[in-house]
C-alpha cells in the first residue's frame, strides 16, 4: 500500500512539473515592442498611441532595438519611449528576485552620458523605477525586487525612455536578471521566459 501511495505521489509531482514547464499554445517566444511618442520633458510611461510595434526575442531592453524595423527607424529623431508588453513564464512557484543592470556595447559611445528612465512590472506589480540613470555606469545594479510567484504565465511590461537619440550609436541597454527558486545567484533573464500571445 505504501508503495502504491508513493508511486501516486511521484506521478502527481511529475504531472505538475510537466504542466509548469509546458507553454500553452496561445503563447509564442518573444515580447511586443511598441514605439511610443512622448514629450521632451516627460520620461514616464506615455499614454500616447504607439506609432508601430514589432516582436522581439530578446532579454535585453535596448534603446535602439526599434532600428530593426524600417517602419519605426524614420521616427528615431522624435522624443519617444520603448514600451515592451508580454508575459513572463515562471517554471516553479516560489520567490523570484529581479534586478536591473545598465550596460553598453561600446564604452566609448558618446551617448553613454545621456540620462534614461527604465521601469518594469510583473502582474501589475511595479519592480523598480530607474530615473536619471546614466548607462555609462556599467554593470551597476540599479534596482532589485523580490516577488512571490506561482508557476505559470504572468503579465510583463517594461519601459525605456532616453534623452536624445543617435542612429547606429545608441547601444545602451538594460538587462533584467533574476534569481529563480532554488538558485543562489541572479542570472540573465532567458529569452524563452518572455512570451507574447499569437
Amino acid at each position: 500500500m505504501r508503495r502504491i501511495l508513493f508511486f501516486i505521489l511521484v506521478l502527481l509531482v511529475s504531472v505538475q512539473a510537466s504542466a509548469a514547464e509546458s507553454t500553452p499554445k496561445i503563447y509564442e517566444p518573444g515580447i511586443i515592442l511598441h514605439f511610443v511618442p512622448r514629450s521632451e520633458e516627460n520620461y514616464q510611461l506615455s499614454t500616447e498611441e504607439p506609432l508601430g510595434s514589432m516582436v522581439e526575442i530578446k532579454s535585453q531592453f535596448n534603446a535602439a532595438n526599434f532600428e530593426q524595423s524600417k517602419q519605426l527607424i524614420k521616427y528615431g529623431n522624435m522624443a519617444h519611449g520603448l514600451h515592451w508588453e508580454g508575459f513572463f513564464k515562471a517554471l516553479k512557484s516560489g520567490k523570484y528576485v529581479f534586478s536591473a543592470i545598465g550596460a553598453s556595447e561600446n564604452k566609448n559611445n558618446s551617448y553613454n552620458g545621456k540620462k534614461c528612465r527604465f521601469d518594469a512590472w510583473i502582474s501589475g506589480e511595479h519592480l523598480f523605477t530607474l530615473e536619471g540613470v546614466k548607462l555609462k555606469d556599467l554593470h551597476n545594479t540599479f534596482g532589485r525586487k523580490t516577488l512571490e510567484l506561482s508557476a505559470g504565465i504572468h503579465q510583463f511590461e517594461a519601459w525605456l525612455a532616453c534623452e536624445g537619440y543617435e542612429k547606429k550609436r545608441d547601444e545602451n541597454y538594460v538587462e533584467l536578471e533574476v534569481k529563480r527558486p532554488g538558485e543562489f545567484i541572479v542570472n540573465p533573464l532567458k529569452p524563452n521566459e518572455l512570451l507574447h500571445k499569437k
